[in-house]
């Protein structure tokens, strides 16, 4: 632990019953820092070491002590699967790509429900980039999984279109929402959302419970 925190520039806490205090010296430890930064020259891929140092008496400075240089690889449609699949199967939520889940509607059909819903994508996302940016390449996926584990409904669409200037400029005031719906028995479930924009490679992902009666 003390080498994971020299690495990250962290503070390691351990082997103490003193939770409250703990968490209060965690909190105050990362509640004020300076981020800083640089210009990157051109380096071998690999691990580079870091160093930060101040010239003031009686202070002592965190930081993380080095950084990797990948060599960035084409994006295959394995990467991009292995990546959603990834997100689908994480507890936790993707911010990179904000999004947000709402039901809209759902319809009676031969036993099932057609459950409605909207994924919509904020403008602050950032799809378009300075009205330079004239194409939209989004994976849109939805799982409904349930109480038992097993998958009970899918759908999943790739949205690639070229927006005319004035589509983009729609979608730089308002963002972008899209459509979709899942087929339900009567139950339980947790809904995963899965969005990714496969030009920047952001991935946006959420859990939804939902009850289809």
């Amino acid at each position: 632990m003390n080498d994971f925190a020299q690495a990250t520039g962290g503070l390691a806490l351990y082997n103490r019953n003193d939770i409250e205090k703990m968490l209060d010296t965690a909190a105050s430890d990362s509640a004020k820092y300076y981020m800083l930064s640089y210009y990157l020259r051109p380096r071998k891929p690999g691990w580079h070491k870091l160093k930060v140092s101040v010239k003031r008496r009686g202070v002592t400075t965190r930081a993380r002590s080095g950084f990797l240089v990948v060599t960035l690889q084409p994006e295959t449609d394995a990467v991009r699967q292995v990546e959603e699949n990834t997100a689908l199967l994480s507890p936790f939520d993707y911010t990179a790509l904000p999004l947000s889940l709402k039901w809209t509607s759902s319809t009676l059909q031969e036993g099932k429900r057609k459950v409605h819903f909207e994924i919509s994508i904020p403008a602050s996302a950032g799809l378009v980039d300075d009205g330079d940016r004239n194409v939209l390449d989004l994976d849109f996926i939805a799982v409904a999984t349930a109480v038992t584990g097993e998958t009970a409904g899918l759908t999943s669409r790739n949205v690639h279109s070229n927006p005319k200037p004035a589509a983009m400029r729609q979608i730089e005031a308002n963002g972008v929402t899209y459509v979709s719906d899942l087929d339900l028995n009567p139950g339980e479930y947790a809904i995963r959302v899965v969005v990714r924009d496969n030009i920047t490679g952001r991935l946006g992902a959420v859990t939804a419970p939902l009850r289809v009666e």
